[in-house]
């Protein structure tokens, strides 16, 4: 997720990483730098195909990778891109990441937001999808994602997932694409009967079953996954007290 304020130049940096662990590494290495921190982002292997295939883009690196990061540093002065260079350097030496490149120019750099931000376009365009936007504590990240692969691998066999996510945010977008064998009546249920198993598995980890677009209707009956039920109580009091007739936006969450 970009940040509003700029400062006056900013660099990408586009990497490819073997496992998950490294990406959490790496994004607490970005804490040691002096360099401001604008953006960091990851993506799976499926994600970037996809963005490639709808895009028609090239491929970043000369060999594939099962993740991908996007850091963006803002430079304020000459110096600091020295620092990034130097900071490239650290995370290559510690192995973090297998490959990376820093963007050359505009252009260069455009494109590499393009392997991320194209994501949801190009699965929706692609696939049809069933999406849940969630949330979890950093601390968390590393043992839900090996969990959450043991569920997904478990109830979806087959099935192509695609990731992607803003660590910093520790927010996360899990995509199922429909096997094209699959009528979409029956992957919607297959989808919805595991939709509490993966809730659970979110609060188990105190994280949220929504992130960045709300409960809305479709998550309205598991709010008390991420809710206790005091919290629900008390959100509707709140909402008897600014609508007592209860005729503001009617069958919604309450």
């Amino acid at each position: 997720m970009r940040l509003t304020k700029k400062p006056v130049e900013s660099k990408v940096i586009l990497a490819s990483v073997a496992e998950y662990g490294r990406i959490l590494d790496l994004f607490r290495e970005t804490h040691s730098s002096a360099l401001s921190l604008l953006a960091f982002e990851f993506f799976t292997d499926v994600c970037l195909k996809k963005v490639q295939h709808h895009l028609s883009l090239p491929d970043p690196f000369s060999a594939a990778s099962p993740y991908y990061v996007l850091m963006e540093f803002g430079i304020q002065e000459e110096r600091d891109e020295e620092k990034l260079l130097s900071f490239i350097e650290n995370i290559s030496e510690k192995e973090l990441i297998i490959d990376g490149s820093l963007n050359q120019n505009s252009r260069q750099k455009e494109t590499f937001w393009k392997y991320r931000e194209g994501i949801s376009e190009s699965l929706s365009i692609m696939h049809t999808v069933h999406k849940n936007d969630i949330s979890l504590p950093l601390r968390e990240m590393e043992e839900f994602l090996q969990e959450m692969s043991d569920l997904l691998n478990a109830k979806y066999p087959g099935f192509e997932i695609a990731l992607f996510g803003h660590i910093g945010d520790g927010n996360l977008h899990l995509n199922i694409l429909k096997p094209a064998a699959l009528s979409d009546q029956d992957f919607f249920s297959s989808c919805k009967s595991v939709d509490p198993e993966m809730f659970a598995l979110i609060r188990k980890h105190n994280g949220s079953i929504s992130a960045e677009h709300g409960i809305g209707l479709l998550k309205k009956d598991f709010l008390g996954f991420s809710r206790s039920e005091p919290e629900i109580n008390l959100m509707k009091g709140i909402k008897k007290v600014f609508d007592p007739k209860g005729i503001m936006n009617p069958g919604k969450i309450f």
